[in-house]
């Protein structure tokens, strides 16, 4: 076990904020294989080596654990599925996802219409923290492609961030306030999610991303089920948000640094 371990939280700071760096302490400390505290509970066996990309290609591998320490946030999605179930699921769900199904839909305007908006609202206002700021415009622009009507969005926002928090491992009797917190806000999200999969099956849209998501249907030509529909959908406001967040800031960040690059950005 890597020491620097908090009572309660365990290596719960240092993973969040110096990840890489809590690599490499505890390949120093004791080998590219070593144990840290993830939580309450939620010890994690860590693997530094570059070999263990290898394990990812095994089909014996199995990714089912995250529902042990990551219920609240990954359970009854695709992260946590193997084998068939995993590859009918993906199955039903990817089509929305290929490049002329999103070329064809509302995507490319939103994220436009967005980051218009945002990066001319920054240039006029000066100083900014680029990290939250393109952390909101990303959040922002998945509520949209979602159908989060403007005026709920800042609603939308408080909850997601609760529902966040399931990102600290729980488990067992004593998962305490805040496992019952993103539970409430889980099914907040839950509630609204249904609605929308429930109003976009009953008008049989299928034209925008989610109205396909929500329309999929499995190898034996059945709607998947509502429930796995909405946990998929509220994965993957957290899949792309973050995915999309990380890769805009650094963008924004080397484009900043580069004249070079802001040269070709604007002939482009």
């Amino acid at each position: 076990m890597l020491d620097g371990a908090w009572p309660i939280l365990g290596h719960l700071g240092e993973m969040y904020r110096q990840f890489p760096s809590l690599c490499e302490r505890g390949t120093k400390a004791h080998g590219p294989l070593f144990w840290i505290q993830g939580g309450p509970g939620a010890r994690q066996l860590m693997y530094t080596a570059p070999l263990a990309i290898n394990l990812l290609k095994n089909p014996a591998l199995s990714s089912s654990f995250y529902t042990e320490g990551f219920e609240a946030l990954l359970g009854n999605t695709l992260f946590a599925m193997d084998g068939d179930e995993h590859r009918l699921v993906r199955q039903a769900m990817t089509p929305p996802f290929t490049p002329q199904r999103v070329r064809a839909s509302e995507i490319v305007d939103i994220v436009m219409e967005t980051v218009a908006r945002r990066v001319d609202a920054w240039t006029r206002g000066g100083d900014f923290d680029v990290v939250v700021e393109i952390r909101e415009m990303g959040l922002e622009v998945i509520f949209r492609i979602l159908g989060v009507p403007t005026t709920d969005l800042a609603e939308w926002r408080t909850q997601y961030g609760r529902f966040l928090l399931a990102g600290i491992p729980s488990s067992g009797p004593g998962r305490g306030p805040i496992h019952w917190y993103v539970t409430r806000a889980r099914r907040w999200l839950n509630e609204r999610l249904g609605t929308m999969v429930d109003r976009l099956r009953k008008t049989a849209e299928s034209s925008t991303l989610v109205g396909a998501v929500a329309n999929g249907r499995g190898e034996d030509g059945q709607l998947l089920d509502r429930q796995l529909v909405i946990d998929n959908l509220r994965i993957l406001i957290f899949a792309g948000h973050e995915t999309s967040a990380s890769t805009m800031t650094w963008a924004a960040l080397h484009l900043a640094a580069s004249p070079k690059f802001q040269e070709r950005a604007v002939s482009e």
